[in-house]
């Protein structure tokens, strides 16, 4: 009976333990940013999960700028009033990427002329360098002007990815989405582009945004200004106010004078 107990008792301050220590881990794990999770594709190559990691201190982005391949800085700034379709890849990656980009490749040759440019983000920049993405890119004919690829700081893209994009990036790992952009930088749709029905989608909604008007806010605000201006214009100074007041007087002073008898002499 008392070697039944001490075996209960031992048993109960191991678990009582356990669970201290448990605790303890859980104190230290508070507030920290959560590992972007990762998956095996099913042609083998690491790719993020389509669900964006939670940040405890998420810093809405509203602009980014890469490095292109031509070693030029670019970024949201220069896609203002386009239709563009981004994505995330890696130069070394042996099969995914390749096919993603061909599919990229294909909507090259579809939208070929036409306001619309395609991104192609790197998720190792320490490896895919300016002149790396330059021969990445002659590989699929890529048009300087309509198809960049860029590059920069990993944990910069990362935030990029997660805070501007919703969507996960980490080294060598990112989504095998498509995201859709209008005129306006608003985001219009995610799309596989590995199922068929994804990709149909994605044409016709790019074929959609192609034939919206440019930014009507813009428009709007730039008619604004030059009501504005005009109304500024014709809107006389305090200067020329003051003088116009001292110039009715003067009349009005001037027909009372006139309209007043002669003194009798």
């Amino acid at each position: 009976m008392k070697r039944s107990l001490i075996f209960w008792l031992a048993v109960l301050m191991m678990f009582g333990g356990a669970m201290v220590f448990y605790g303890a881990w859980k104190l230290t794990q508070r507030g920290r940013t959560p590992v972007v999770e990762v998956g095996q594709t099913g042609n083998g190559e690491i790719a993020a999960t389509d669900k964006p990691s939670e940040s405890t201190e998420a810093v809405q982005l509203t602009s980014f700028e890469f490095t292109e391949r031509s070693g030029e800085p670019f970024g949201s700034d220069d896609l203002d009033g386009h239709v563009y379709v981004a994505s995330f890849f890696f130069a070394s990656c042996p099969a995914t990427c390749r096919q993603q980009n061909e599919k990229m490749q294909t909507l090259q040759r579809m939208y070929e002329g036409q306001d619309v440019k395609f991104l192609s983000i790197t998720c190792d920049p320490e490896t895919d360098k300016p002149d790396v993405l330059r021969r990445y890119a002659d590989m699929f004919n890529a048009d300087k002007e309509q198809w960049l690829f860029l590059t920069g700081d990993l944990d910069y893209t990362a935030q990029v990815g997660h805070n501007y994009f919703g969507v996960p990036v980490t080294k060598q790992g990112h989504t095998e989405k498509f995201i859709v952009v209008d005129r306006q930088g608003e985001i219009r749709g995610y799309y596989h582009w590995g199922k068929p029905n994804e990709f149909a989608e994605l044409q016709a909604l790019v074929d959609q945004l192609l034939k919206e008007p440019a930014d009507q806010t813009a428009e709007a605000q730039a008619t604004d200004e030059q009501v504005t201006a005009e109304g500024d214009q014709s809107a006389p100074s305090s200067d020329e106010s003051s003088a116009s007041s001292d110039e009715a007087a003067a009349e009005t002073t001037d027909s009372a004078t006139v309209g007043e008898p002669s003194a009798v002499e």
